[in-house]
């Protein structure tokens, strides 16, 4: 059997994370206050509906690698009811995540891909938690493996074992190619169409495997990097009511006040 027959074997990172439309702020201590509703991070969808069309077009097999606690698992359900084959759950209960910095979060997913020979990785351009962009290039360079930001569309030559991409750079578009294997990162505004679970696709997600993979607490070592806690900045306001004036010295008023304040 030729490369070219066997198809692409791809995996897709992504993350289960706070739904960012039930968030709101709290307006004394301007910190975040969640629903308690989760979602799998938009980009990564887009993630997912690449490699579900790139297996269509080409075949192969789609496995969807997370990490986090039990509930992190609906992420992977996702993905499988969309069109992935399989299933990879590197568990970890919240306050061990919370330790974890993008690095040694990197070097978890980058030891477990290790094991196996992926044609091509594919993730979201960054989360929408806490919107690093860093844990895929890490992955990629941990993997030693090239790889390309801002990605909507691509390609694969399956004889040469190369891809077309097509990704946004500074307002324009730019095509470039890489050689397999390779590691991406999508945007939300990929080319192609979105894809969603379908009932069928939900009831057979139920049956297809995953690989649960308890994460060793002691192997992961001191983070070298912390974030503080998100706060809303303070938000300054002015303003003036102009009241028992006729209309033209109330207009002139307001005129003066948004020169004064360089609003004009």
């Amino acid at each position: 059997m030729s490369e070219a027959s066997i198809g692409l074997k791809m995996a897709v990172l992504v993350k289960h994370i706070p739904d960012p439309n039930g968030i709101s702020v709290d307006p004394e201590a301007r910190g975040p206050v969640f629903s308690g509703t989760m979602a799998v991070n938009t980009y990564d969808t887009y993630a997912v509906a690449e490699a579900i069309e790139l297996k269509e077009r080409y075949g192969g097999d789609v496995t969807i690698l997370t990490v986090g606690p039990a509930s992190a698992r609906e992420a992977i359900l996702r993905g499988l009811a969309t069109g992935a084959d399989r299933g990879i759950h590197l568990q970890a209960e919240a306050d061990l995540l919370e330790r974890l910095d993008s690095l040694a979060l990197a070097r978890l997913i980058a030891d477990r891909l290790r094991t196996e020979s992926f044609d091509l990785i594919l993730a979201g351009q960054q989360s929408e938690d806490l919107e690093t962009g860093q844990v895929g290039p890490q992955v990629a360079a941990l993997l030693d493996l090239p790889h390309v930001s801002l990605v909507t569309s691509l390609e694969a030559d399956m004889d040469a074992r190369t891809l077309r991409i097509r990704r946004d750079s500074e307002g324009r578009k730019q095509v470039i190619g890489v050689a397999l294997p390779a590691m991406l990162l999508m945007l939300t505004g990929r080319d192609g169409e979105q894809r969603h679970p379908t009932l069928k696709g939900m009831i057979q997600a139920k049956r297809k495997p995953v690989d649960v993979v308890e994460v060793d607490a002691s192997t992961l070592g001191e983070p070298v990097m912390a974030w503080s806690d998100p706060v809303a900045p303070t938000r300054e306001r002015e303003a003036i009511i102009v009241e028992g004036k006729p209309a033209a010295k109330a207009a002139k008023a307001l005129a003066d006040w948004l020169r004064e304040k360089h609003l004009v």
